[in-house]
């Protein structure tokens, strides 16, 4: 079972499963995913983890293991609205585990924050036993439904796995509400306007392609233990260089326009990916300007298709 399922990552990993053979079951209300981007193969239960009652769910889809992508992932949101930023990540985070001990659902992977997690970096690559230091309530909350997952798998006796991620970014991000850096570069791009900087564009950011995400769930699935891993590059770059590869990779030859930087957000971010890399096998294999490639092309292809905005 994917939460999350029909979202930017949860789309691309459920179309994974399914190519690996899984029977999959999503569930999400659609509220920001989109039903048509779920792999046909699989089984969409629309459903609010916050809102309505799961049990059926469980019953019906009878998940071995579940893979928790369903959140409310805007730093910027978060701060506007927190308390309905702790309701879906903290207390829908909550009611899907307490599913899945009564289900007896055996694997249990929670999709987390790096960057917002561990707060303001000191320039060196923040590690898994590092202390969390949030600055926003989407990095809160994202702390407290990783204590969650430890304390009620534990209790059922259940395997779990914390991913960590860095920026994911690539093809399918069709978030409008704070979209990643490289899309919202991208869209704005291949428009003709010009794109904004939050800042002054020196912020240093660690980006993940998402088809490096999704072999982090299907290496986390196969784990032995328990264990909270980094999902990264391992290497920072700022928003400024991002502007460069992405306005390359689009043969945009404009400016940027200056935005002020976003409350919440941290100023520098990287992560370390010693553990992932020693005990999931698990490495990042997409180089960046290949991925902003591919993800200006697909966003290209899908104007071309839709026609003018």
């Amino acid at each position: 079972m994917v939460t999350g399922g029909a979202g930017f990552i949860g789309a691309a990993l459920v179309g994974r499963l399914v190519t690996a053979g899984h029977r999959v079951s999503v569930v999400d209300d659609c509220s920001s995913g989109c039903a048509a981007r779920v792999e046909a193969a699989a089984t969409l239960h629309r459903a609010d983890i916050v809102n309505d009652d799961l049990a059926a769910v469980f019953a019906c889809a009878a998940p071995e293991a579940v893979l928790h992508f369903a959140a409310q992932s805007g730093v910027a949101e978060s701060v506007a609205r927190p308390c309905e930023n702790a309701m879906v990540n903290v207390c829908g985070t909550a009611r899907v585990l307490e599913r899945c001990a009564a289900h007896g659902v055996a694997r249990f992977v929670l999709a987390s924050t790096g960057g917002a997690l561990y707060g303001e970096g000191t320039g060196a690559a923040a590690r898994e036993d590092a202390a969390p230091a949030p600055v926003s309530p989407y990095g809160a909350s994202k702390a407290a439904a990783e204590l969650y997952t430890v304390s009620l798998s534990r209790l059922a006796g259940m395997r779990w796995t914390i991913l960590r991620y860095a920026n994911v970014y690539g093809a399918g991000d069709e978030r409008r509400r704070e979209p990643g850096v490289v899309t919202a570069f991208a869209r704005a791009m291949l428009d003709g306007a010009a794109p904004a900087v939050h800042g002054d564009g020196l912020q240093e950011r660690d980006f993940v392609h998402v088809d490096d995400a999704v072999e982090a769930v299907l290496a986390a699935l196969q784990a032995e233990g328990d264990g909270t891993y980094n999902i990264a590059s391992g290497r920072s770059r700022t928003v400024r260089e991002v502007f460069a590869a992405v306005a390359a990779a689009a043969g945009y030859e404009g400016v940027a326009v200056r935005a002020a930087a976003r409350p919440g957000a941290v100023r520098r971010s990287r992560l370390d990916v010693g553990r992932a890399r020693e005990v999931l096998g698990w490495t990042a294999r997409v180089d960046f300007g290949e991925g902003v490639e591919r993800t200006v092309q697909s966003l290209r292809a899908g104007a071309a298709a839709t026609g003018p905005r």
